[in-house]
């Protein structure tokens, strides 16, 4: 009887790492086959996190192309933009979003943050090399869960659903809320992850912009007293240490008024055209 039941886990177990792997197999296909590409007219290029995902409304512009997200990490900044380049050799202007936020000495904790993992791994595992899976080599249970869980889930089939995730300018119920400076906390950012991953995947992105003669710039997008999270002085010394031959479009205190911010960090829609305006109005673009 042990033998049987031995048996039957052994085989139950064969079968359904066989099924796994049939369906990681099958999301490759679909990941590898889907088209990154995007109108003709649209060369120039906005990347990073949110404070570009809300402060830049490409609708009001020909040129200009929004894929931000959300705590975006430059690993998966750099996936993105690979397989962007790849398809559209329009692009030649970029302008990637640098803020305490990518380069404080913790900024690599939201590699590691369960929610953080939950859009970012299921989305983009398909894409990793060798390199982005050692990343994650002392995390595998949470980092594999991550992608079981999105193996299960069919929605994840679907190219349109997939696209859905990569990010973009969204004018939803927050892009009109108001920011009201009395609930603004002054609290500073702590955490514990460090900054090697992040810095080395900013390295790779503007390695890759280079290679592809694509114009970059980074950009500190405006901000409510960012001296109440970051340590300032850190940011500006990390980014003349290492990035310094890449020119920092420094708009952190940029005027803006209540009504034209969600919250400390973010633009609203009011705030995001006219900073979209300020930057098409700079660099020439329309």
């Amino acid at each position: 009887m042990l033998r049987k039941y031995c048996l039957r886990t052994t085989l139950a177990a064969a079968l359904l790492l066989l099924i796994l792997t049939s369906l990681v197999g099958l999301r490759i296909v679909i990941s590898k086959n889907l088209s990154w590409k995007i109108p003709q007219e649209k060369h120039v290029l906005f990347l990073g996190a949110s404070h570009v995902k809300r402060g830049i409304d490409d609708s009001i512009t020909k040129s200009g192309y929004n894929m931000a997200n959300s705590s975006e990490r430059y690993l998966f900044t750099y996936l993105k933009l690979k397989r962007l380049l790849k398809d559209n050799p329009q692009i030649d202007q970029l302008f990637l979003q640098c803020a305490p936020t990518d380069l404080w000495e913790h900024a690599d904790d939201k590699y590691f943050a369960e929610n953080e993992q939950s859009l970012y791994i299921p989305t983009f595992f398909p894409f990793f090399s060798k390199e982005e899976l050692d990343v994650y080599k002392d995390d595998p249970i949470q980092f594999c869960s991550m992608i079981v869980h999105s193996l299960l889930d069919f929605e994840y089939y679907r190219p349109q659903h997939n696209k859905k995730l990569l990010g973009g300018y969204v004018r939803d119920y927050k892009a009109f809320k108001e920011m009201n400076p009395k609930e603004v906390e002054h609290k500073m950012m702590e955490g514990k992850g460090g900054n090697t991953i992040n810095r080395h995947y900013l390295h790779r992105i503007i390695d890759l912009a280079k290679s592809h003669h694509v114009s970059i710039h980074l950009i500190y997008c405006p901000v409510y007293h960012p001296e109440y999270v970051y340590d300032q002085d850190e940011f500006y010394e990390a980014y003349k240490k290492e990035f310094s031959d890449i020119e920092l479009l420094d708009y952190s205190h940029w005027p803006v008024a209540d009504d034209e911010r969600i919250d400390a960090h973010h633009l609203n829609n009011k705030g995001a055209q006219r900073f979209t305006k300020e930057l098409m109005k700079r660099f020439h673009f329309n």
